[in-house]
C-alpha cells in the first residue's frame, strides 16, 4: 500500500543493515492521505468510532459520533453561535414552513412580535412618532421622524442632521414670544400673522431645503 503508508527505510539486496535501519522502518514511516482517501465511503452511524488527539493528556483517543455531536454548543444564548432546536424562544430556530413566515405577502411585511404570522403594514404602522425638541435640543435630525415640536422656552438657533433626497418634514413651532431660526440655506416663505404657531412643512431635493410656513 503504498500510497497509503511511506515506510522509514528502504531496503536492498547486498546491502549491510544496522538496528536503526529496522527500528527506522517503523519509527521514520508516515501515514499518507490514502490512508483515508483509499478507504471505502459510508455514512456513520451514532455508534461509529473516530480517532482524535486529546490535547489534555496528548494521547490518541477515540469517540462516538453521538460524542461529536453532543459536544456542540446547544440552543446557546442568542447571540452566541450554536445548534438550535426548532422553537419561538429567542434560543430556538424557526423552521422555513412557521406560519410566521408566509411565502408572499402584498404589501410590506410587519412582524408583530407575539407568534403570530406576519402581516401587511398600514399607514399607522410605518408612521414615525412626534419628535419633542423642547428645551435645549438645536439639531433637527430627520432620520428619527416626520413630525417635530418645539415648544420654546427659549430662542433657538437649529441645524440639520440626516437630511435625505426625497424627504418631507413638518416642524411645529410654539412661539411663546421667541425667535425660531432654521438652519443658513433653508428657503421657506411663510403666510399669516399669527404669534402663537409657526407650522412650517420642508422637503428637501437637490434644489435646496425649501418649504413654506404658516403663523397661527
Amino acid at each position: 500500500m503504498p500510497s497509503q503508508l511511506s515506510k522509514g527505510t528502504t531496503f536492498s539486496n547486498g546491502n549491510t543493515y544496522e538496528d536503526t535501519d529496522f527500528n527506522n522502518l517503523v519509527d521514520s514511516a508516515t501515514i499518507l492521505p490514502g490512508a483515508i482517501s483509499e478507504q471505502t465511503q459510508a455514512a456513520p452511524v451514532d455508534a461509529d468510532l473516530f480517532l482524535y488527539r486529546q490535547n489534555a493528556s496528548s494521547l490518541l483517543k477515540s469517540c462516538s459520533l453521538t460524542q461529536i455531536i453532543n459536544g456542540f454548543p446547544t440552543n446557546a444564548a442568542a447571540a452566541t453561535a450554536s445548534l438550535r432546536s426548532l422553537g419561538t424562544t429567542s434560543t430556538k430556530a424557526a423552521a422555513g414552513n412557521d406560519t410566521r413566515f408566509p411565502q408572499f405577502q402584498n404589501g410590506v411585511r410587519m412582524g408583530n412580535g407575539d407568534g403570530s404570522a406576519d402581516t401587511i403594514a398600514t399607514p399607522n404602522d410605518v408612521a414615525f412618532g412626534v419628535t419633542d425638541l423642547t428645551g435645549a435640543p438645536t439639531e433637527i435630525d430627520w432620520a428619527v421622524g416626520n413630525v417635530f415640536i418645539d415648544d420654546m422656552t427659549h430662542s433657538k438657533t437649529y441645524t440639520w442632521a440626516n437630511r435625505h433626497a426625497g424627504r418631507t418634514i413638518v416642524i411645529i413651532f410654539k412661539l411663546n414670544g421667541h425667535t425660531a431660526t432654521l438652519p443658513a440655506g433653508t428657503a421657506v416663505a411663510s403666510v399669516g400673522t399669527g404669534t402663537t404657531f409657526w407650522y412650517v412643512q420642508i422637503t428637501y431635493t437637490s434644489l435646496g431645503t425649501i418649504g413654506h410656513g404658516m403663523l397661527i
